[in-house]
């Protein structure tokens, strides 16, 4: 009988077929998904679908083994049809703040064609990634003025994301007051710990 070890060496070469075949997979599903997009079809067919699992859960033999399989192709079919709304739709790229915040501009300076996804805070940007819901986020890292946007590195240090690319973005903040005011009367400046170090 064969010990842990020689099972796992035989999954380790087994995924690694798998790695091979999934990518291939992937490219095709590209194509078709090309295709849709050409012709304007729907992502998702379920009929086709249910004839898929209908007809690859009788390529297994093993009846206790078959319901994980039906599983397994569901999962795969929801990956192939998320890659093709990716290709058919663009990147989603989250960022914390609102259409017009630096965020936002940054994210479309990152991407040419992409779908800004506005989050109220870094948390859920970086969240939205780490779900699936976005393909990648794009936050603050470092201002010359007030130094690393502590939050987020430590969203680094401790989630499974990590930095893919960096670009530097002017700021500049205005100081908004009432009509007639005067710098001279300002005695509060209210804004985000951010901007006012900034």
């Amino acid at each position: 009988m064969a010990d842990l070890n020689d099972y796992r060496e035989q999954i380790n070469k087994i995924d690694d077929e798998m790695a091979e075949l999934f990518e291939k997979r992937m490219r095709i599903c590209g194509k078709i998904g090309e295709y849709k997009k050409e012709h304007f079809l729907p992502v998702k067919d379920e009929a086709r679908e249910s004839q898929l699992i209908e007809k690859n859960s009788q390529r297994i033999a093993d009846p206790g083994i078959k319901p994980y399989y039906v599983d397994y192709i569901k999962s795969v079919m929801n990956i192939s049809c998320n890659y093709q709304n990716r290709l058919i739709s663009g990147i989603r790229a989250a960022y914390s703040g609102v259409p017009g915040a630096y965020a936002y501009v940054a994210t479309n300076r990152f991407f040419d064609d992409c779908i800004p996804v506005a989050c109220p805070n870094f948390d859920q940007a970086f969240s939205a990634v780490e779900t699936g819901d976005c393909d990648c986020a794009v936050l603050p890292l470092e201002n010359s003025y007030a130094g690393e946007v502590g939050a987020v590195t430590d969203m680094l240090f401790s989630g499974n994301l990590y930095v893919n690319r960096i670009i530097t973005l002017d700021i500049e903040h205005n100081l908004l007051g009432l009509k007639g005011a005067s710098r001279k009367d300002i005695k509060t400046v209210v804004s985000h710990p951010q901007a006012l170090a900034q």
